[in-house]
């Protein structure tokens, strides 16, 4: 997979889910709490971000821009999320209790910021070739 390709999936991701937990961060909690008490889904989602991870950090690099140095350092740390979540789903349960609502209204808004800026990095890594 390619590191631009790999920012895209990401930011879209990021990007739809940001604007619940600005608008409503009570729902995104209920939602997630909800996501993470159902054990197959936690699994089935993680292993497609692992695998998309792993696809990316197979491919040899095709340059030292920044941008795909960034995209590399992520992608390992969704591995690593993933191997995580995927040993121990009740992390994110704990997450989900023990977090303030304006702090997840913050972060939905940096999370917003940082969705646009995988799209950002994905144009500058298609125009670095």
């Amino acid at each position: 997979m390619k590191p631009s390709t790999f920012a895209i999936i990401l930011g879209v991701v990021i990007l739809m889910l940001s604007p619940v937990g600005i608008l409503f961060p009570r729902g995104y909690l209920d939602g997630l709490r909800e996501f993470a008490n159902a054990g197959p889904l936690v699994h089935c989602v993680m292993v497609s971000w692992a695998v998309m991870a792993a696809l990316l950090l197979y491919q040899p690099r095709s340059s030292e821009a920044f941008e795909e140095r960034c995209i590399r350092f992520f992608a390992w740390l969704i591995l690593i999320k993933c191997l995580v979540l995927f040993w121990r789903p009740d992390v994110m349960i704990w997450f989900v209790d023990n977090l303030p609502l304006g702090l997840i209204r913050w972060g939905s808004i940096a999370d917003a910021a940082f969705g646009l800026w995988m799209f950002w990095m994905a144009r500058k890594l298609t125009s670095v070739k």
